[in-house]
């Protein structure tokens, strides 16, 4: 989580709103899961967002993209968007803040813990039918808007999502000098920006900057779980014209492997596997894409508990798990890998992630 910056007047160190608050996360090391291996997991812990997800990010670059564009208001504009949960969260957590109205369209077969957190901070949730998918809510969604006269953000298409997760300061393969914005655009399969929105997303050193400083550029491979894909296109847009040799890796459910020229199906890891390929996402930066089972997701997150102390989604645990059968082949032998972890894994608490241990509570009696 971001440090507020110091008021130069009070000298205090106080954020202005929620949104001062997100970015900034960590890397920790994982140990006793890579006993015995010849290089290194990294895992950045998106999950320590103000929200505990990494869409924390993407939902302030949208709704401020938006804004500086002109193209919302708040107290004025509604707001509509499909979400598997995450990114809805994050979204009504910044509507909050700022004063939107916002109805989120959702799957029914996502979280209870969702659905019970999106009516906290105030949002209006509608859930279509899981056997549709991510395009059953993107649908609905589209409806909405057109007979409520609202506006869609467009998670899988808004440009604003990748943008964020990388500096427009990078000299890199494209950059065009933008003197109006008093900045220097990265324009690397990116569309221009406005000078306002180009201000909002270069003053904060986002999720790839992060990335290479925190690893002081040592960072080998990149491994993440394709969502709206926003978080792997924008960070190897960061990273590989800095490093030309990094690996990206893409993580999608092995039961819906619509990356890999297989067919959209019904799975288990929450957040990723849309069936479709986003908009947003630049397939060309992809160097592989590693299928993980649901049951072997789910698997290695309850391990990332019990044996590295950290509590993550059932999607941290694919991206975990990809990792891991990377690291076992020789010719990364002594590389340094690092995974997103986009979520906390409270938010999983009703799911099959945990289903071994609310049966083990539930059924606990007291003492006497």
């Amino acid at each position: 989580m971001a440090a507020p910056v110091m008021d130069e007047e009070t000298g205090m160190r106080v954020a202005k709103d929620v949104t001062e608050l997100i970015g900034a996360t960590p890397l920790v090391r994982l140990n006793r899961l890579t006993t015995g291996a010849d290089g290194v997991i990294l895992a950045k812990l998106e999950s320590m967002q103000p929200c505990s997800s990494v869409k924390d990010r993407i939902a302030h670059a949208m709704i401020a993209g938006a804004e500086a564009r002109g193209e919302i208001h708040p107290g004025v504009t509604k707001l509509v968007e499909p979400t598997s949960g995450n990114t809805g969260i994050s979204l009504a957590m910044i509507a909050a803040a700022k004063g939107y109205e916002i109805t989120l369209v959702m799957p029914a077969s996502m979280s209870q813990e969702r659905r019970i957190m999106l009516a906290a901070f105030g949002a209006r949730l509608v859930l279509t039918s899981p056997s549709r998918g991510m395009k059953g809510a993107i649908h609905k969604a589209e409806e909405l808007v057109r007979d409520e006269g609202a506006v869609m953000l467009q998670q899988f298409d808004n440009a604003d999502n990748p943008r964020i997760h990388m500096s427009a300061l990078v000299a890199g393969l494209a950059l065009s000098s933008m003197p109006e914005a008093g900045a220097v655009a990265l324009t690397l399969r990116v569309s221009a920006a406005p000078p306002a929105a180009l201000r909002m997303c270069t003053t904060r050193e986002t999720t790839g900057p992060e990335i290479w400083a925190d690893t002081n550029g040592k960072v080998d491979i990149l491994v993440a779980g394709v969502g709206t894909g926003g978080t792997l296109t924008g960070c190897a847009r960061h990273l590989k014209p800095l490093k030309p040799g990094l690996q990206v890796v893409a993580v999608e459910p092995a039961e819906s492997p619509v990356l890999s020229g297989g067919s959209p199906a019904p799975h288990k890891i929450q957040g990723i596997g849309a069936g479709f390929v986003p908009g947003v996402l630049d397939t060309s930066l992809i160097d592989e894409v590693v299928k993980v089972p649901g049951d072997e997701a789910i698997t290695t997150a309850q391990r990332m508990a019990r044996e590295e102390g950290l509590m993550v989604g059932i999607s941290s645990g694919a991206s975990v798990s990809a990792c891991l059968r990377l690291l076992q082949r020789p010719e990364n032998a002594g590389k340094t890998i690092v995974c997103v972890i986009p979520s906390f894994g409270e938010r999983y608490l009703s799911t099959n992630l945990f289903d071994a241990y609310r049966k083990q509570v539930l059924e606990q009696q007291p003492i006497e």
